[in-house]
């Protein structure tokens, strides 16, 4: 998962990073900008609200609902250097545009077309700088703890196989999952980050398909 603001900060309010040593601060202000890759565990449960019978010839569909524990591992990158290492300067970039826009001379929606067309070109797309992480005392958490939870829609494409597609979040306590745990300079957002993801899923009926019950799937 990739993401960019389009605000210029100064680092001083976040987490000791890799930022302040590569010389961003008040005078030359980061415009936030991340890749999170995640690694992910766990045990959930499943309750159906229309059951896919394999014995049957309808209904076809399935819809249930996911519940369960996981846990996880974050790996948090900033685009902070350009090609030949050296920091952009967001200053010169953007902030006349940041101007124009607090100032009510450009629009929203024009701002940020004029300042992402800028930083698209701009930015080499190298994400190599490691991100700012939530700690425990002085040592930062490698394993997140959340709570799954989502809903599934399952197509029964034969008497063993369907297809499923599952939007599911994680609901947990780091808020350092987009590397920055403020939403605005000076001012801490008030959450963990949520992680949302929808994976499709081919599962396997492993049961007996002449019962008239709920077979044991895997996917």
């Amino acid at each position: 998962t990739q993401g960019q603001d389009f605000a210029a900060y100064g680092v001083t309010t976040e987490a000791v990073s890799e930022l302040t040593k590569l010389g961003y601060g008040s005078n030359n202000p980061f415009v936030f900008n991340y890749q999170t890759t995640i690694t992910s565990f766990g045990l959930q449960a499943l309750y159906t609200f229309s059951n896919i019978k394999f014995h049957s010839t309808a209904p076809k569909l399935g819809i249930y609902g996911i519940a369960g524990i996981s846990g996880f591992s974050a790996k948090v990158m900033y685009d902070a250097k350009d090609a030949n290492g050296n920091t952009y300067d967001y200053v010169t970039l953007i902030g006349q545009d940041i101007v124009n826009y607090n100032n009510g001379t450009t629009t929203r929606k024009d701002f940020l077309q004029i300042a992402g067309d800028k930083l698209a070109t701009a930015q080499d797309g190298d994400f190599e700088t490691v991100a700012a992480t939530q700690n425990i005392g002085v040592d930062p958490v490698k394993v997140n703890i959340g709570i799954q939870m989502g809903v599934g829609l399952a197509y029964r494409l034969s008497d063993r196989v369907s297809i499923a597609v599952e939007p599911i979040i994680i609901a947990n306590a780091n808020d350092y999952l987009d590397g920055r745990a403020y939403e605005s300079p000076g001012i801490r957002s008030n959450g963990g980050d949520v992680p949302f993801y929808i994976p499709v899923r081919v599962n396997f009926n492993l049961g007996d398909t002449k019962k008239k019950i709920y077979s044991i799937m895997v996917g």
